[in-house]
């Protein structure tokens, strides 16, 4: 009698077990997951991140895994000195960072995912690089320490300027590139202002916030993160000459595990939703047409040449090294 109640209370169990889960698979099966490299402030607690992965992974079944790769600067470098860093899509390139890394690390985009980009966007569009936001980079001040509306770089002279170092951060290089642009040297410039050097951007921000300097050369759309508290006093200064533009690139790694998640991903980034994340958590301007966003415009303000940044990128290694070499009589 025993012996049918067990084999009874088993069979019970089995049905009950199948009721409950009518797709073995499911317990076993493994989601995909997707690799996604990043820079560290994209990552952070107030970046983008976590609301992107959420929003996809609701979408592909998936699972996203990010790594930070810390300064986007730093790409190259550890590119060379890790052989096996791994990742199926890298967020956070452009076109000064990606100069030195071979094209044929990257997968190409189709076409058709760039139909959608806005045309007053100044990108020179290449397949294997995919932009998802964008911003123009100058200087910020602090009203409450910078009395004057400065109208000339000399006007900044008075003031302590933080820069991210332009051998480690993308808007660090941005920064080289400009001055570049300008008739002085960069030994001039270090000698004659007072800048406060910082090994990332998020560094160099955070002491602009402690008003340790009342100058910081970064995007000038972070502004909208002041002004969405209210805080009018942090001002942009426009360049009369133009200012770089900065176009973050999302590029799918040749060695690619996860592809086809890969394209997926750089589909789901140009969607209005994951565009207005993008524009809200990383404080830049959406790439794609038809984006609403409630913000006042920035004050009026021009590109600088595309043939400057063409100069620039064919003579960044050398202007690195004089920077460098710079920086030892600072």
């Amino acid at each position: 009698m025993k012996k049918y109640v067990v084999v009874g209370a088993f069979v019970f169990l089995l049905g009950l077990f199948f009721i409950l889960f009518p797709d073995l698979n499911s317990l076993t099966k493994r989601k995909p997951i997707l690799k996604v490299a990043a820079y560290s402030s994209f990552l952070s607690y107030f970046g983008p991140a976590q609301r992107l992965k959420e929003l996809f992974e609701d979408q592909c079944q998936c699972q996203v895994e990010y790594i930070n790769i810390g300064e986007v600067g730093l790409l190259e470098k550890r590119w060379r000195w890790q052989k096996e860093f791994f990742f199926d899509g890298f967020m956070g390139l452009d076109f000064l960072t990606a100069s030195g890394i071979p094209l044929n690390r990257w997968k190409r985009f189709p076409i058709q995912l760039f139909e959608t980009l806005q045309s007053q966007v100044p990108w020179p569009l290449h397949q294997r690089f995919l932009p998802y936001d964008w911003a123009p980079l100058g200087f910020l001040y602090d009203k409450r320490q910078v009395k004057i509306s400065p109208h000339t770089l000399e006007d900044l002279k008075p003031y302590k300027i933080s820069l991210p170092d332009p051998r480690t951060s993308g808007p660090g290089l941005q920064f080289l590139f400009w001055l570049f642009t300008k008739p002085f040297s960069i030994k001039d410039f270090l000698k004659n202002y007072k800048v406060s050097l910082a090994p990332s951007w998020s560094v160099a921000y955070g002491l602009f916030l402690k008003r340790e300097v009342s100058v910081i050369f970064s995007y000038l759309t972070s502004v909208y993160a002041h002004w969405d508290k209210k805080e009018f006093y942090i001002r942009p200064f426009i360049f009369p000459q133009g200012h770089p533009v900065q176009v973050e690139f999302f590029v799918v790694s040749s060695l690619c595990r996860s592809c086809e998640l890969a394209f997926q991903w750089a589909a789901f980034l140009l969607t209005p939703e994951a565009q207005k994340i993008l524009a809200q958590k990383n404080y830049m301007l959406p790439v794609v047409k038809g984006v609403a966003l409630k913000r006042q415009a920035l004050p009026s303000w021009h590109p600088l040449p595309t043939f400057q940044l063409k100069n620039f990128i064919a003579r960044k290694k050398e202007v690195l090294k004089e920077w460098s070499k710079a920086l030892v009589s600072f």
